[in-house]
């Protein structure tokens, strides 16, 4: 069995913001420095570096306004 980086099918998220790369940005968070950032899957090149508790917390304030908790 051979181990794959990414699964064997086209990559869907939001294009690399370096102009000269073609490659598709994949969001990772980080245990140790517990920071979630983008990287590319081409040229490895990292993106919007933030603490994780605020994409929680952004997350949190999406969901109460889906349910109308406030």
């Amino acid at each position: 069995m051979i181990n794959v980086k990414y699964p064997q099918f086209e990559l869907i998220g939001p294009p690399c913001k370096n102009i000269l790369c073609k490659g598709t940005l994949i969001q990772y968070a980080s245990l140790i420095t517990k920071d979630v950032y983008y990287k590319c899957n081409s040229c490895n090149q990292e993106f919007e570096r933030e603490p994780g508790i605020n994409k929680l917390n952004k997350s949190i304030d999406i969901i109460k306004r889906i349910f109308f908790i406030i």
